[in-house]
């Protein structure tokens, strides 16, 4: 028995070395083994599918790739196909769909992953206008979408479901436009549902009827969670051009990102998280839709928002406290030129604002609406240009300043002026360890007050942009006001706010229909240091009316008005 015994365990050892072995072997065959597959409008299906003889149709690469393969289409080649990846693969052995060649980035129709760990970039898939979403992920982890333009569709421009550890990054998604002006329907341009540590990395997303960004539509039980969105650029403005139903000059969207929960049972689920970080917000202004807010945070969520700039909206900020409450930390950010910077609805508990700068409000910083429950709010830090709220008084660390305390305020720049006395003059916050550009608190006797920590200067001194403009019509010219202390100006850029830019110190732009555009300025110093700075340009196709004559007498005829009172509050949606 004790010789059994012993043969027994060398032979299941022994089983066991070569069973590991087998595994390596067939891994590494694998690798080794792995082919790269091309494909090119001018190649043939019944080719070998290498770059002198490619395959003509995608369909036909992914029909004979096997994990661990590559399928690359030739730029400047458009395929009218969605493409289906099904095959799943593993962190180091997985499907790739790109590019080769030079030129523009290659155009599919439409884009359908189901295959675990497949890596997609630099494609452009453009849906036509069509209905259906343009790129799905169904039931695939750790899938990479990197470098893509999603574009022109009437449904959804990336909409996943069970699609854990999902990246995107480096993409652009816009135009994705259903219903019309008057006739609201949703196309959001990223949508996640029953999906968990999705990261959303440097992606630039405008013009969508919907939301940029919405979470757990179907409001079931498998709520997405620990979502990162981080550099990232979220906006609207009027359209360039007729898009289906929708017209030149039109803003579609209802907001940049816009948190669903479950409506039944919901104290049964886990509190979504959510993290947004430096992330720009802007264009939502009144309109399509009631109480358009950049950011709509609602239900059981823990949001925290580190960072963000935003600018150009009815309502910065909408937070609500229903069904389980949105518990909101906003720190590090500057709002500005908003109607509203915070709306609260429905007795919202649990709002955090730290050492954020609050620029001038249109109407107010705060709005509560449905109940108010700010006793247990916690506001420290803060500056109001202008005007310091009441639920900001309870803490003398929230400072009311004025424009003699910032760089450039009229036109979104916020740095700290040398002599300001918001400087050191803030409460220690665990929380906040860096100011909105990651400098490091405190660089004095304390913290700033503020979304800036101020820097004593040793070395260059950064430029300040500025800017101002005049317009006739849709033509505008801009003349560039720019400051820099200790050198010169070597280089512009101008955007536009419609795809349009310019090099030029002092251009003169033509709009394509009627509107407010943010025009961005972005100026380089002799010593490469950049500073840059938004306005919005609000451009009309008539010129306004002439001013009524001298001695204060017009005899021009008005039609008669009736003026009703306006619900300032709006309406919950």
């Amino acid at each position: 028995m004790k010789h059994y015994a012993k043969h027994s365990t060398w032979l299941r050892a022994a089983s066991l070395y070569l069973w590991i072995f087998v595994a390596l072997l067939t891994s590494a065959n694998t690798s080794a083994m792995a082919a790269t597959l091309y494909v090119s409008p001018d190649g043939n299906d019944s080719s070998q599918g290498t770059l002198a003889a490619p395959f003509a149709t995608v369909e036909k690469a992914v029909s004979v790739a096997v994990v661990g393969d590559s399928i690359l289409l030739k730029r400047g080649g458009n395929w009218d196909e969605t493409v289906s990846l099904q095959l799943d693969g593993n962190a180091t052995n997985h499907l790739t769909l790109g590019a080769y060649g030079a030129g523009e980035p290659p155009i599919i129709f439409g884009l359908n992953i189901g295959g675990n760990h497949a890596v997609v970039r630099e494609l452009i898939v453009d849906h036509r206008g069509e209905t259906g979403d343009a790129l799905t992920v169904r039931s695939a982890v750790n899938v990479s979408l990197i470098e893509l333009e999603i574009r022109n569709g009437s449904k959804d421009g990336i909409d996943v479901d069970k699609a854990d550890g999902l990246l995107v990054d480096s993409c652009e998604i816009h135009h994705f436009l259903a219903g019309s002006y008057a006739n609201q329907v949703d196309a959001h341009g990223f949508v996640a549902t029953d999906s968990s540590d999705i990261v959303i990395r440097n992606v630039e997303i405008h013009h969508v009827s919907g939301d940029s960004i919405q979470t757990d539509p179907d409001r079931d039980t498998n709520t997405p969670d620990n979502i990162l969105i981080e550099d990232s650029h979220l906006w609207t403005g009027p359209l360039q051009s007729n898009f289906n139903q929708w017209n030149a000059g039109e803003v579609p969207g209802e907001n940049a990102i816009d948190t669903k929960m479950v409506k039944s049972n919901w104290d049964a689920v886990p509190r979504m998280r959510i993290t947004i970080r430096n992330v720009t917000a802007h264009g939502w202004m009144p309109g399509y839709i009631s109480n358009r807010a950049a950011f709509n945070l609602k239900e059981k969520i823990e949001a925290v928002l580190d960072g963000v700039t935003v600018f150009d909206n009815e309502q910065a900020f909408r937070i609500r406290g229903t069904r389980g409450n949105a518990n909101v930390t906003i720190m590090n950010s500057v709002v500005f030129d908003n109607d509203k910077a915070v709306r609260a609805e429905d007795n919202l508990a649990n709002l955090n604002i730290y050492n954020s700068t609050f620029g001038n409000a249109r109407i107010n910083h705060f709005q509560i609406v449905a109940g108010d429950n700010s006793a247990s709010w916690d506001l420290g830090n803060n500056a109001f240009l202008n005007d310091l709220p009441t639920v900001a008084v309870n803490d003398s660390s929230n400072l009311l300043a004025f424009n003699d305390d910032f760089s450039d305020p009229d036109t979104g720049a916020f740095h700290l002026l040398p002599n300001s006395p918001l400087i050191d003059q803030g409460d220690t916050i665990g929380l906040v360890q860096t100011d909105i550009e990651g400098t490091p608190r405190p660089q004095g006797n304390g913290y700033d007050v503020g979304a800036y920590e101020y820097v004593q200067g040793t070395g260059n001194t950064p430029p300040s942009a500025r800017f101002g403009y005049g317009c006739a019509a849709l033509t505008c010219s801009f003349t560039d006001n720019s400051i820099d202390s200790d050198g010169s100006i070597t280089a512009w850029f101008w955007d536009f706010g419609d795809g349009a830019t310019s090099s030029s110190p002092n251009p003169s732009h033509n709009f394509a229909g009627a509107g407010s555009y943010p025009v961005s300025l972005r100026v380089t110093d002799n010593d490469g240091s950049t500073d840059v700075t938004v306005q919005s340009v609000t451009v009309n196709t008539s010129p306004p009316p002439p001013p009524p004559p001298a001695n204060g007498i017009d005899f021009n005829a008005y039609p008669l008005s009736a003026f009703a009172n306006q619900d300032l509050q709006g309406s919950a949606t």
